[in-house]
């Protein structure tokens, strides 16, 4: 069964199309893989199957509603996309806070009691003391 359908689409970029009248039904249940050369429009196909880019004409159809007039928490449970690249932007580093303080001290005979990373306080015996 075919829930996932783009009918007759021209796909594209401001006054640019990249790809016209593409047809492809995407089977349920299955994995789907979309090859081809550099700058044939996989990129661009892929964007519209996750509603990032609308269709200039033609449709895409999720159980055969468009994909554009269904609410984003419906889609995000139907489909799954796994991108050849992080989408999440650059990463980022954390500065620590001032002062640092380890959550797991180091070292042989470091184990901390109390509050406040007292480093000083006598090691913990085996009874508990």
């Amino acid at each position: 069964m075919t829930r996932l359908l783009v009918d007759e689409a021209a796909l594209g970029y401001q006054d640019r199309v990249v790809c016209s009248e593409v047809s492809l039904e995407i089977p349920d249940g299955c994995f789907t893989v979309i090859v081809g050369p550099n700058a044939c429009g996989k990129s661009t196909l892929l964007k519209s199957l996750t509603r990032l880019l609308t269709p200039r004409s033609g449709a895409v159809l999720l159980d055969g509603k468009s994909l554009h007039a269904l609410p984003t928490k419906h889609i995000a449970r139907q489909v799954g996309l796994l991108p050849q690249g992080p989408t999440a932007g650059r990463p980022r580093t954390v500065p620590a806070p001032e002062p640092f303080h380890p959550l797991v001290p180091r070292g042989s005979g470091s184990r901390v009691r109390g509050h406040g990373g007292d480093r000083s306080a006598p090691p913990i015996r085996p009874d508990g003391r």
